[in-house]
C-alpha cells in the first residue's frame, strides 16, 4: 500500500526537530561550562602573582583562571537548522580539549556531549512525536 506524503506533517516535524536541535546544542554548551566550573580539580596548586590556582589533572576539564576561554563557548546551527555545533573560539580551547605534545588533554566538549547523549536522543524522538501530533490533517 503506497504512503501519501503529507506536507503538513513534514513541516510540523521539521519545525519541532529544528527547535530541539537548538535546545540540545545549547544544553551541551551549558554542560561544558558546568564541567569547567563545577568539576573538582586535583592538579597541582601554584601561585601566579598573588593568586593561588588549583590546576586540573590530565583528563579533567580544565581549571578556568580568568574565564576567557569559557566566555568563547557558543552554539551554532548549521545545515539549514539540522546540525547543532558546539563552538569553542578561544585560542586555547583546542589545546585544552585535545592536549599538546607537552600537556595531556583537559576535555570539556566531548564529555558534555557524552553526558547529554541520552537527552539528545530522547529529545529528538519527542520532537518528531510532537511534530506529528501538532500537524493538521
Amino acid at each position: 500500500m503506497p504512503v501519501k506524503f503529507n506536507k503538513s506533517i513534514f513541516a510540523s516535524v521539521e519545525k519541532e526537530v529544528k527547535r530541539e536541535i537548538v535546545r540540545q546544542t545549547e544544553d551541551v554548551v551549558t554542560g561544558a561550562v558546568d564541567l569547567v566550573f563545577n568539576t573538582e580539580k586535583t592538579g597541582r596548586v601554584y601561585r601566579r602573582n598573588s593568586v593561588e590556582h588549583q590546576s586540573s589533572a590530565p583528563g579533567q576539564p580544565f581549571a578556568s583562571d580568568t574565564g576567557a576561554t569559557v566566555s568563547q563557548f557558543d552554539s551554532e546551527i548549521r545545515e539549514g537548522g539540522f546540525v547543532g555545533a558546539f563552538v569553542a573560539r578561544g585560542e586555547n580551547a583546542a589545546r585544552l580539549e585535545f592536549g599538546t605534545q607537552k600537556m595531556e588533554p583537559r576535555p570539556f566538549a566531548r564529555p558534555s556531549l557524552a553526558n547529554n547523549k541520552q537527552a539528545i536522543e530522547q529529545g529528538l524522538k519527542d520532537a518528531v512525536a510532537r511534530g506529528i501530533s501538532k500537524a493538521r490533517p
